[in-house]
């Protein structure tokens, strides 16, 4: 499954405010595990494992805007993360109406040395 999670920071550096914006791009790979309490509805839960394939950054002030962009193939940086899915199906006759929300257990900082951007992502 192909997927887009990301965030927007803002701030002031020096009185001047700034916003970045940080968009990665992952091949997915869940495994879910269902339970059926009642004909028409599914329960679903289990680990995902992401593959991170892209990034785009960009970094805005009110006098320049810098965007860098990364795909990424052999480097030495994070390119997996390891998180937890969990939803609800409801079965209509040969409808499925779902809904879904993700957490990742692991921080999305570059080669693990840094703790520089620190965040996880969480999706629904």
């Amino acid at each position: 499954m192909f997927s887009q999670k990301g965030f927007i920071g803002s701030g002031r550096i020096l009185g001047v405010p700034y916003e970045l914006t940080r968009r990665t791009n992952y091949i997915e790979i869940p495994i879910l595990f269902q339970f059926k309490p009642i004909p028409f509805l599914t329960i679903v839960g289990g680990p995902q494992y992401s593959f991170l394939i892209k990034q785009r950054d960009v970094y805005g002030a009110s006098f320049t805007t810098f965007i860098y962009e990364d795909e990424f193939n052999d480097e030495n940086i994070r390119k997996s993360t390891l998180g937890f899915l969990t939803g609800l199906d409801i079965n209509i006759k040969n409808f499925v109406l779902g809904a879904r929300v993700g957490w990742d257990f692991m921080n999305n900082n570059g080669n693990g040395a840094t703790t520089t951007p620190r965040y996880k992502n969480v999706w629904s």
